[in-house]
């Protein structure tokens, strides 16, 4: 019987050395304060202040815990392999292996994120998701392809920005990513959308509205929170 979400979490923390992720949370933390709302030279920085948040171990890895469970990752007897694509600093490639399996986490260059996963002893690579560009040729034959509370289609929205991914880039995206695959391998997709990017509209958004009904008839199961699991079968 699976533990409690909270209680699971607290085992991991307490069973694992943490001291250099808390050790480089300080060091941030001076960042964070010297900066505050200006932006920070390293150009992932958007706003120093929001990065803080990053190092909360506990509310990270039980948000992270519940896709974990989802996927079944903690009762599979079979070590799968994960790619998890806009990783952030790639806790939840942390946990994959703490239930004894394996994986590669891709993000945008980041000093930070690097340092982290670094700490946290996963396979971070800086290679950022871009419209219409395929994944790195050496990422291939992975059982779960994750991307988890991410905003790759959207990073550079804003005035001098891209315009956000229209349904034949999330098709090129998710074909692309299919074909990294195993037989009977499967995507996980849950965007990031907590906020409407033109106001405080709350909950998913798509600038194209034919993403979503496209997305919920090639998942085999939709989330409560708008996440999507998408045999791969599906969209090959």
């Amino acid at each position: 019987m699976r533990k409690a979400l909270a209680d699971e979490v607290a085992a991991i923390i307490t069973g694992s050395d943490f001291e250099e992720w808390y050790r480089l949370r300080d060091e941030y933390n001076e960042v964070f304060l010297a900066y505050g709302d200006s932006h920070h030279p390293e150009a992932s920085f958007r706003h120093a202040k929001n990065y803080s948040k990053y190092f909360d171990l506990e509310t990270h890895l039980r948000y992270h815990l519940r896709f974990i469970r989802l996927l079944n990752l903690d009762e599979e007897a079979d070590s799968k392999r994960v790619l998890d694509l806009g990783c952030g600093a790639g806790l939840f490639l942390y946990l994959c292996q703490y239930y004894g399996h394996s994986g590669v986490g891709l993000d945008i260059g980041s000093e930070m994120y690097q340092r982290m996963a670094e700490i946290l002893n996963v396979d971070w690579r800086a290679a950022p998701i871009m419209a219409y560009e395929p994944l790195p040729d050496d990422m291939q034959d992975f059982d779960i392809v994750s991307a988890i509370a991410v905003k790759f289609d959207r990073l550079d929205w804003g005035p001098q920005g891209s315009e956000p991914w229209d349904l034949p880039a999330w098709q090129f995206f998710l074909k692309d990513a299919a074909h990294r695959l195993k037989s009977g391998g499967r995507i996980f997709l849950k965007p990031n959308y907590a906020v409407h990017p033109k106001g405080d509209v709350p909950g998913i958004f798509f600038e194209d509205q034919r993403i979503e009904p496209f997305l919920k008839s090639i998942a085999s199961e939709v989330t409560p929170d708008t996440g999507f699991v998408i045999p791969r079968d599906n969209v090959v």
